[in-house]
């Protein structure tokens, strides 16, 4: 299940008040109040979806690095909203807040600079997700493969089949030849051809099956 960002809008709106805050009036422990709280509902979130990288069963090559969300453009806006708010306010705890925040966020834009030239491409990585959390969802152990195919879609995308071990199956759409290639490889797909038995025997037919042709993973 991934993070629905939930905490991180709260703890921005708390920021952009406060700093709002901070510009009409002088209440300078109202200002680093909601400072405090909005700074820790940031934080709280970007460790959430940092942590996400870690609970990825993807079959990355060896030696890459493991793919990290953007976790720190919420720590770096946040960062700036306190610390404007703790200059108007003239709360020195509202300004030493958000300017951790922000250091914090700058600090994982630097990361994500060093790594922007080895890590795998951010779109393949998304769509290797999403296939492994229905892999997942239908009875796939971590570090199983499951059985799938590719359906061209004309010359640039391609439909990417998984069938997952309880018969149920769904697709997604890559980019036709050597991103549904990594795609498949990175998400633990063993690519067999359409009227492979290992996929024939095993996939849910029916007319409810045939209607989620129309949605994708």
């Amino acid at each position: 299940m991934r993070p629905d960002r939930s905490l991180g809008r709260l703890g921005l709106l708390l920021l952009v008040g406060a700093a709002v805050w901070a510009l009409a009036s002088d209440h300078a422990v109202a200002v680093t109040t909601l400072v405090c709280l909005g700074s820790v509902l940031v934080a709280a979130d970007a460790f959430l979806v940092r942590a996400e990288a870690s609970l990825d069963d993807l079959a990355l090559p060896p030696g890459a690095p493991p793919p990290t969300p953007a976790w720190w453009p919420g720590p770096l806006l946040g960062g700036l909203l306190g610390a404007v708010a703790g200059v108007l306010a003239g709360s020195v705890v509202a300004l030493s807040v958000g300017t951790v925040l922000g250091a914090v966020g700058l600090a994982g834009v630097r990361v994500s600079r060093r790594r922007r030239g080895t890590a795998t491409d951010p779109a393949t990585v998304r769509a290797a997700r999403r296939v492994r959390a229905f892999a997942a969802e239908h009875g796939a152990g971590r570090g199983q493969e499951v059985d799938g195919y590719l359906v061209g879609l004309g010359d640039r995308w391609a439909r990417l089949v998984v069938v997952g071990p309880d018969g149920a199956w769904g697709d997604v759409v890559v980019p036709a030849g050597d991103g549904a290639c990594a795609t498949a490889a990175l998400a633990r797909v063993r690519l067999v051809e359409p009227d492979d038995r290992r996929v024939t025997t095993v996939m849910r037919t029916g007319l409810p099956a045939w209607r989620r042709m129309t949605a994708s993973l």
